[in-house]
């Protein structure tokens, strides 16, 4: 999808592949969440209006946030029909709580991945080196973790993680800012890098940590079986959730 969007000089292939990554995802939180299908459609719907964004401003004239206020309160209005309509006024908040919580959680975080091929002098080099440095903290920590780790970081939300794998992943995820940083040809001075990519690294763990929060709550392992060993697309992209909108503000603090 990168080598696409870079042959072809236009942000579509990245667009796309994430918005089929915040669908799959979203089916699988409304899976664990037990929402029933006519709250799953409303979701899918939602993070569709709102991932139109990009293209929708283009043609209208209208800003990406214009848009997003004026989607965010049709989707709202939407889900407080529906939810009168399946009998929801006798149940409690979650019956749109949770879904509700599904468009924003996943959308708010995954839309920034666009938004950050979309900077100028960053483009898919930005892209790329987001998604080395998040999931080179995964792979650091799990790591670290297996052969160093001796303190729990969060024992009642996720008993394997470790401080010294945590701090692995920082490590390596700095390393790997600085390094691609220059491979890619971004606008970094390795300083620069190294906090771009430590950042996102902190960011990739936080967000991991949310989702194993979500896991915990709804009493699930894993957020699907789509890969032995790594299991569902959420549990694949939650460092990814976690670090895009981070990864985003620094590119734009950075100039």
């Amino acid at each position: 999808m990168l080598f696409l969007d870079w042959r072809m000089k236009q942000a579509v292939a990245v667009p796309l592949l994430m918005w089929a990554v915040m669908v799959l995802s979203l089916a699988e939180l409304y899976r664990m969440a037990a929402v029933t299908r006519p709250y799953g459609l409303w979701g899918v719907l939602s993070v569709t209006v709102l991932a139109a964004g990009p293209w929708v401003s283009g043609a209208t004239g209208l800003s990406e946030l214009e848009w997003a206020a004026v989607a965010l309160i049709a989707c709202l209005a939407a889900l407080f029909l529906l939810d009168w309509a399946q009998g929801g006024v006798d149940r409690g908040l979650e019956s749109v709580g949770v879904p509700l919580l599904g468009v924003l959680y996943l959308w708010g975080c995954l839309s920034f991945v666009a938004r950050i091929e979309a900077l100028p002098g960053v483009g898919v080099a930005g892209v790329a080196l987001l998604f080395a440095a998040a999931k080179g903290s995964d792979i650091a920590a799990y790591y670290a973790g297996t052969r160093l780790g001796r303190h729990r970081l969060a024992p009642r939300v996720s008993p394997k993680k470790s401080v010294e794998g945590a701090l692995g992943a920082l490590v390596a995820s700095a390393l790997i800012g600085m390094g691609l940083a220059r491979l890619f040809h971004l606008p970094l001075g390795p300083v620069q890098a190294a906090l771009f990519g430590g950042g996102v690294g902190l960011a990739a763990q936080v967000g991991d940590l949310a989702e194993s929060l979500l896991k915990r709550k709804l009493r699930c392992k894993d957020s699907a079986q789509l890969l032995p060993g790594f299991g569902g697309v959420l549990d694949i992209v939650d460092s990814l959730a976690g670090s895009a909108p981070v990864a985003y503000v620094v590119f734009r603090l950075l100039g």
